[in-house]
C-alpha cells in the first residue's frame, strides 16, 4: 500500500502538523492501471489478500491482513514452555479509488482501518488478565491539482477511533469522533525558490467510560481509597494552524526557513503557539551532504482535574498499576495517548526545543555512512492543578541528546543490509524559578544503547537468506523495594516504592532468520518462507510480577523461539 517510508527523528517541516517528537512519514500509493494484480499470503501467524487494477481512466486498489499470533503463542506457550505470553491480535483493511478529474487534476478516496488488541495474562487480575485495544476506520478525500508553477491540495477527513483497557475489576474506553481538513498551496516561480502556505484544522469530540468495581490488592477498606463507580464523560477539543515554508537553492547550498502557528482549545484557556524553524544543506562533494536543523515544536497537553489518586492520571501503565504487583516499564503508557487523557483534564501546552546536525557520506556507490548529533529539550507548560494534597504540579521537562551511526548498504546483485547504532541520554526534572532544568531522574525513553543489524544474502536458484540482530537497553521504571503489611490476618500487603525509575527492565537481545524460495510462472510468482522469530529463544523480560509479599519477582516474557512457515502466491 506504500510507495515510500521515511523515518524523520526530529526538526520535521511545519506542514506535518503539532508533535514534539519525531514522525514517520508513510506515503500512499494507488492501483496500477496496467491490469489486474494481486497476492495472498498464508502462514501461522497471519493471513492477507490484495487486488487491484484499472477502473476507467482510474484504479483501484484492496488489501486486507489478519494476525493470529495470539493464538500461536497460546498454544506454543503452554505446550513447549508451560507458561503464558503476552499474546497480540492485529489487523487491518485498505481500499483506494483514483481517478483523475480534469487536466492536471486527481482526486483520491481512501477507507482504511486497523484493529489492534494486546493481552497481558496474570494470575494476580483473573482469568481474563490485562488487555489493552486500540483501534480507528478513517475515510480520506484527497484532491490534487498542478497548474503550471502552481500546486494545490485540499483534503477533508473523517476519523472514528476507539481505544480500551479492561482488566475484571476495572473498564477503560474511548470513542473519537474526529474531523480533519487540510489546504495546501505551493508556488514555484523559479529553479531556485519556492513556496508553501497552508492551512490544517482538527476537531475531536470524545467520549471516555471509567469503571471500577473493585481495586485489586486492597482487601480491607482504607482510607482515601475510593469504591466502585461507573462513570460517563465527554469533551470537544481542536486544534488548528497556519504555515510558512520558502525553499531557497543557491549552487550547493540549500536553505529553508518555516514558521507554524497553531491554537489549540479545550477545558480550560485556549493555548496559542508560533514556532519558527530552520533547515539547512550543505553539499561541498557529490558524495558529502550536512544537514543542519533548529527549530520549536508544540502540541496540546492535558492535566486533570481530578483529586482521586490513579484517576486523574489514568493511563494505560496506571491502570496497570492499579494492581500493585505488576511493574512495566512506564513507556507503556504512550501505546495508545488517547486513553491518557481524561475528558476532565485541562488544556496545556507542551513545547520542546530540537537541535540537529547530521553527516552523509556516500563511501561507494551502495555503501553510505550517516552520522546524526541531536539535542532535544522538552516543557510542559500547564495549567496551575492541585494534586490530591493540595500541592500544585510543577511545569515538567526532559532533555535528551546523543548520537546516532547508520552504515546501509542499498540492494546489489547479492547483498543488501545496515547496521544502525543510537547511544542517547534522556533525563527528566522540573524547572526552578531561573527557567533552568533540573534534572532528577532517567526518562521513561531513556534507552541508552540501541544496536540493529540487518544482512539478507541472495542465492542461486532463487534462494535467499536474511537475519536481524537487535541489543536494546531495557526501559526504565519504579520498583518496589519492600512491603508493609496492615493489620489483621487478612489485611493485604503495601507496596513501598523506590526513586522514580531507579531500576531498568534487563537488557534486550534477538536474532531473527528468515529463508525464502521463489518459483517464477508464465502467470504467477510462488514464494515460500520461513521465518524464525527469536532463534536462540531468549527470553526477554517485557515486565514483573511482585509475589504477594513483594519478597520476588516473576518476568513476563515477550514472544518466544517462533517459526512461521508460509506461502505467498502474486499475479
Amino acid at each position: 500500500m506504500l510507495s515510500g517510508l521515511q523515518y524523520v527523528p526530529s526538526n520535521f517541516a511545519p506542514n506535518y502538523g503539532n508533535a514534539t517528537g519525531g514522525i514517520v512519514v508513510l506515503t500512499p500509493r494507488v492501483g496500477r492501471r496496467d491490469g489486474v494484480h494481486g497476492h495472498a499470503k498464508l502462514d501461522l501467524i497471519s493471513a492477507g489478500a490484495q487486488v487491484e487494477g484499472p477502473v476507467g481512466r482510474g484504479s483501484f486498489l484492496i488489501a486486507a491482513q489478519r494476525g493470529y499470533l495470539d493464538l500461536a503463542l497460546k498454544v506454543v506457550g503452554r505446550l513447549a514452555f508451560n507458561r503464558d505470553y503476552l499474546r497480540p491480535k492485529y489487523g487491518d483493511y485498505q481500499v483506494v479509488f483514483d481517478h483523475p478529474v480534469g487536466p492536471g487534476a486527481t482526486l483520491t478516496a481512501r477507507v482504511l482501518g486497523a484493529s489492534d488488541v494486546l493481552r497481558f495474562p496474570s494470575r494476580y487480575s483473573g482469568d481474563g488478565g490485562v488487555t489493552l485495544s486500540s483501534g480507528f476506520h478513517r475515510i480520506d478525500l484527497v484532491y490534487k491539482k498542478r497548474q503550471g508553477p502552481w500546486d494545490f491540495l485540499l483534503s477533508p477527513a473523517l476519523r472514528l477511533d476507539t481505544g480500551g483497557l479492561e482488566t475484571d475489576t476495572q473498564l477503560r474506553r474511548r470513542t473519537d469522533v474526529v474531523g480533519l481538513l487540510r489546504a495546501e498551496l505551493t508556488a514555484r516561480p523559479s529553479r531556485r525558490f519556492q513556496l508553501t502556505v497552508g492551512a490544517d484544522a482538527q476537531i475531536d469530540r470524545h467520549r471516555t467510560r471509567s469503571q471500577v468495581t473493585s481495586w485489586p490488592g486492597l482487601l480491607d477498606s482504607s482510607e482515601g481509597i475510593p469504591g466502585p463507580f461507573d462513570e460517563v464523560a465527554r469533551g470537544t477539543t481542536t486544534t488548528s494552524g497556519v504555515y510558512l515554508t520558502p525553499l531557497l537553492a543557491a549552487g550547493r547550498f540549500t536553505l529553508s526557513p518555516g514558521l507554524r502557528a497553531s491554537l489549540s482549545t479545550g477545558l480550560g484557556e485556549p493555548r496559542f503557539s508560533v514556532d519558527p524553524r530552520l533547515h539547512a544543506r550543505w553539499a561541498p562533494h557529490p558524495r558529502v551532504a550536512v544537514q543542519l536543523g533548529v527549530g520549536r515544536y508544540s502540541q496540546p497537553s492535558f492535566r486533570s482535574l481530578s483529586t482521586v489518586p490513579a484517576l486523574g492520571s489514568f493511563s494505560a501503565i496506571d491502570s496497570l498499576g492499579l494492581d500493585p504487583r505488576i511493574v512495566l516499564p512506564a513507556a507503556l503508557r504512550y501505546l495508545d495517548p488517547r486513553i491518557n487523557v481524561d475528558p476532565r483534564s485541562r488544556l496545556g501546552l507542551l513545547q520542546a526545543v530540537q537541535l540537529s546536525a547530521n553527516l552523509h557520506l556516500r563511501l561507494t556507490a551502495g555503501l553510505g555512512l550517516d552520522v546524526t548529533a541531536f539535542w532535544r529539550r522538552d516543557r510542559d507548560r500547564g495549567p496551575l492543578v492541585l494534586d490530591y494534597y493540595g500541592r500544585p504540579f510543577e511545569d515538567p521537562g526532559a532533555a535528551v541528546h546523543g548520537l546516532e551511526v547508520m552504515l546501509r548498504q542499498d540492494l546489489t546483485r547479492r547483498l543488501f543490509g545496515w547496521v544502525a547504532y543510537t547511544l542517547m541520554r534522556a533525563r527528566t526534572g522540573r524547572f526552578d524559578a531561573q527557567d533552568r532544568l533540573a534534572l532528577q531522574a532517567p526518562n521513561d525513553f531513556d534507552q541508552r544503547h540501541n544496536l540493529v543489524a540487518v544482512l539478507g544474502v541472495k542465492l542461486p536458484r532463487r534462494w535467499q537468506i536474511a537475519g536481524r540482530f537487535r541489543l536494546v537497553t531495557g526501559l526504565p521504571f519504579t520498583p518496589v523495594v519492600g512491603g508493609l503489611k496492615g493489620d489483621g490476618p487478612f489485611s493485604a500487603t503495601y507496596p513501598i516504592y523506590g526513586a522514580y525509575n531507579s531500576a531498568r527492565m534487563p537488557v534486550f537481545h534477538q536474532l531473527d532468520i528468515r529463508v525464502d524460495k521463489t518459483w517464477v510462472r508464465s502467470r504467477t510468482i510462488v514464494s515460500t518462507y520461513l521465518d524464525v522469530q527469536n532463534i536462540y529463544n531468549r527470553q526477554n523480560a517485557e515486565g514483573l510480577w511482585y509475589l504477594t509479599d513483594y519478597s520476588g519477582t516473576q518476568t513476563v516474557v515477550g514472544v518466544p523461539i517462533l517459526p512461521v512457515l508460509g506461502v505467498r502466491v502474486e499475479y
